[in-house]
């Protein structure tokens, strides 16, 4: 499969000949190279599946044309664009199952009309509807006028809920075209207040104009809400002086977060909802010293410990340090936590020299830097738990096994190695092997007696190929 990924047919070649060719496998790989677009390897895969020469493979995979690994196949190269892939798997005798039909209306969204209309001539286009909404999602002109053509009839069926999405979904894009189009055409031309407000979040001032001055709908205060998050001062202001919803606190509270001091200001000075604790919260947690500021000298809100926590997991050092000497809500264990997780020594060191809340065993547990855990193992008594191994285990952090082992913290898990494996981490499940037999020999026979074998079925075959290939050598 990750050969099939790739893109390389060679390493396709290669795996075949030393792995089990069972249908699942052949399937899985089918599926990843159809999803990537990657033809040839398709076509050597359904070659090597009709071949006599692979006799035992082609009785494993018969039938996959109309299996699920066949559908998603299928589907999969539908959903990317890969025409090519898509005309070969069709002529091929590959089907879809209801399931991968449903899904691929989401296709309408990339606009390949030509796709479109391979699929309907082969009578692969069933969810109509759906195609319409995602076409007018992804702004997509052409494909919806060329579906009105098609299925006069198409949208009438579908229930109340679903004959908005296609004018919401454009609205909330920006395309004022497609929306102007659906509108005039009497055929997907409802809308819900969802479109104004979609409009609103993304700053597309033309469209929520236009949908104010045509359509009766209206938006909500999350059309406000939202706009103000986005920092869209412009569409913010033409809400006040045209529509009379307003916002909430929501508003000054994202606008802080997202570090639009400029909204925050206006919201301040024209509207009467406020904020709450979460707009210095956020504020400090994103860095926007400014708005920090200007919140702690203009409103009342103030924080709570979340701020500084925060800013500690992001590594903004300065922010730390002002609502410690200006703020008096301080910080929990996370902060110390959450920055020696991400990395931030800075943060870390200055937390223990000036901060009494210190940190819990999740400080080593979740560092990956080796800065970090020298200077918490040095400096810091809580020490660490099984979870540093696993989660070591799960990133590929050999550095911090090696320290682990180094410093003699025995808090091997047995959880590791299928970790490793599941991940990917092949070295990393060699070291455990290496270093912890009995271990690895425990989460081995737990992998095979759950089901999830499959890595660790791959490994054993990779080590019994490259241990087969040094024999050889030796030999020779």
């Amino acid at each position: 499969e990750l050969a099939a990924v790739s893109g390389r047919l060679d390493a396709v070649q290669w795996a075949c000949a030393r792995t089990e060719l069972t249908a699942d496998v052949f399937g899985r790989a089918l599926a990843a190279a159809a999803d990537r677009g990657h033809l040839a390897i398709v076509r050597w895969l359904h070659a090597r599946q009709k071949s006599s020469e692979g006799e035992a493979f082609a009785a494993a995979a018969a039938g996959l044309t109309g299996t699920h690994a066949g559908c998603r196949a299928l589907g999969a190269a539908i959903t990317n664009g890969h025409l090519d892939v898509v005309r070969f798997l069709v002529d091929s005798g590959y089907q879809l199952d209801e399931t991968e039909r449903r899904r691929l209306s989401r296709s309408a969204r990339r606009g390949d009309l030509e796709l479109l209309q391979y699929l309907h001539a082969n009578e692969l286009t069933r969810d109509v509807a759906g195609w319409i909404d995602n076409a007018a999602a992804g702004g997509h002109l052409r494909v919806v006028e060329w579906a009105y053509k098609t299925f006069p009839s198409g949208s009438g069926s579908r229930g109340a809920s679903r004959r908005c999405n296609a004018m919401d979904n454009a609205a909330r894009g920006g395309h004022l075209e497609v929306v102007q189009w659906l509108h005039a055409s009497h055929w997907a031309s409802e809308c819900s207040a969802f479109a104004m407000d979609r409009a609103a979040e993304n700053g597309h001032l033309d469209v929520v104009r236009w949908l104010h001055e045509h359509r009766s709908e209206g938006s909500t205060t999350r059309g406000m809400d939202t706009a103000a998050s986005g920092g869209h001062l412009h569409v913010v202001r033409w809400l006040q002086a045209h529509r009379s919803e307003g916002c909430t606190t929501l508003a000054m509270d994202a606008a802080a977060a997202s570090g639009h001091l400029a909204v925050v200001q206006w919201l301040h000075d024209h509207r009467s909802e406020g904020c709450s604790t979460a707009a210095m919260d956020g504020a400090a947690t994103s860095g926007h010293l400014d708005v920090v500021r200007w919140l702690h000298n203009t409103r009342t809100e103030g924080c709570t410990t979340a701020a500084m926590d925060g800013a500690a997991m992001n590594g903004h050092l300065e922010v730390v340090k002002w609502l410690h000497v200006h703020r008096t809500e301080g910080c929990s264990r996370a902060a110390m936590n959450m920055a020696a997780a991400n990395g931030h020594i800075d943060v870390v060191k200055w937390l223990h020299a000036n901060r009494s809340e210190g940190c819990s065993t999740n400080a080593m547990d979740g560092a990956n830097s080796l800065d970090v855990l020298q200077w918490l193992h040095d400096h810091r008594t809580e020490g660490c738990t099984r979870v540093a191994v696993v989660d070591a285990a799960r990133v590929g952090n050999i550095e911090k096994l090696l320290f682990l082992r180094e410093k003699r913290i025995e808090v091997v898990s047995d959880r590791a190695a299928g970790v490793a494996l599941r991940g990917g981490s092949f070295e990393i499940f060699q070291w455990l092997q290496a270093n912890y037999p009995h271990r690895v020999e425990r989460e081995a026979v737990d992998l095979v007696s759950t089901g999830r074998s499959g890595a660790l079925a791959l490994f054993l075959q990779l080590e019994s190929a490259r241990s087969s290939a040094e024999a050889g050598v030796a030999t020779g």
